[in-house]
């Protein structure tokens, strides 16, 4: 069986052409050249090992100058290099193709791939909570709708990213490994959290904006008493003071009420800056999700 897929894939790039109408109709004809040049370097590269730079090389063919033998080893080079999701999908499309060329050599080969496959696809299942409706999730990037929700969506193996956003809250970002034949379940439980989290953040930007109220005040009223004191020592210079300066004791006075005013405010607009940066700091989001039955273990982190 190896040797017979060694001859079927050293077959490929003899019968690439055979997979397009003519060049003059189809595409440019640089484009085909440039696309035929990547295939055969990328099969190199494939043999080699190399298996990063051959499939970015058989992709980038694949795009130039579109064939079913070019994304069958587009597909193959895929698994080879781990990324089993992938390759699935791609072998999906290759057997589609092959079909439609009436090439049953081919077909055999994909559905050879297919059915190793599938068994060995990691998958994750995404479910939001009741408490988050029209809430959406995004999977590395791509928006799964509604019908996707509670659908075990293949996935490569390694770590991935779902982001949910949910109404009146910031967005949650998760993370989990997948695991090869593993089903990963997540169930996404962002309201109660969320509805915490904004009640301190809320008293952490109140209590932080008193702090700095207070801190302004604590400056006016320090300025207050300076010029109560300015007004004091220019009518009464001296350590004492005549009847007729009793004004400039009363200025004095009144400048020392000012000023504990003022370290009083100081205190209290550092104790709300205080309190309000931490309630701030630490309302960050809490991960709520889970790993289902027959879903294994399932790694989650969290950031903003």
């Amino acid at each position: 069986m190896l040797r017979a897929i060694g001859v079927l894939l050293a077959a490929t790039a003899a019968a690439r052409a055979a997979d397009a109408p003519p060049l003059a109709v189809a595409r440019p004809a640089e484009a085909a050249s440039v696309a035929e040049a990547l295939f055969v370097e990328g099969r190199r590269l494939m043999e080699a090992g190399r298996l990063d730079e051959a499939c970015a090389k058989l992709d980038e063919s694949q795009r130039l100058d579109p064939g079913g033998g070019t994304r069958m080893n587009a597909a193959l080079c895929r698994e080879r290099q781990g990324r089993l999701a992938t390759a699935w999908a791609q072998f999906k499309l290759a057997l589609s193709d092959a079909r439609d060329d009436r090439r049953d050599d081919r077909v055999a080969f994909a559905e050879q791939h297919l059915t190793s496959l599938e068994p060995r696809l990691p998958r994750v299942v995404v479910t939001v909570g009741q408490g988050a409706p029209g809430a959406s999730v995004l999977l590395d990037g791509l928006a799964l709708g509604p019908a996707a929700l509670g659908v075990a969506v293949p996935v490569d193996p390694g770590r991935h990213e779902v982001v949910l956003r949910a109404d009146g809250s910031a967005p949650r970002v998760f993370t989990f490994d997948a695991k090869e034949g593993v089903t990963t379940r997540l169930t996404l439980e962002p309201a109660a959290r969320d509805h915490a989290r904004s009640t301190r953040q809320q008293r952490g930007l109140f209590s932080a904006s008193a702090g700095a109220a207070a801190v302004v005040a604590g400056g006016a009223f320090l300025l207050v008493a300076r010029s109560r004191q300015a007004d004091a020592d220019r009518v009464c210079p001296g350590t004492s003071c005549s009847a007729a300066q009793a004004g400039a004791v009363d200025d004095n006075a009144s400048a020392h009420r000012w000023a504990r005013a003022a370290d009083v405010a100081f205190v209290l607009g550092a104790a709300g800056l205080a309190v309000g940066s931490y309630l701030i700091v630490t309302s960050g989001p809490a991960v709520s999700a889970s790993a289902g039955p027959g879903g294994g273990f399932v790694a989650l982190s969290r950031r903003f």
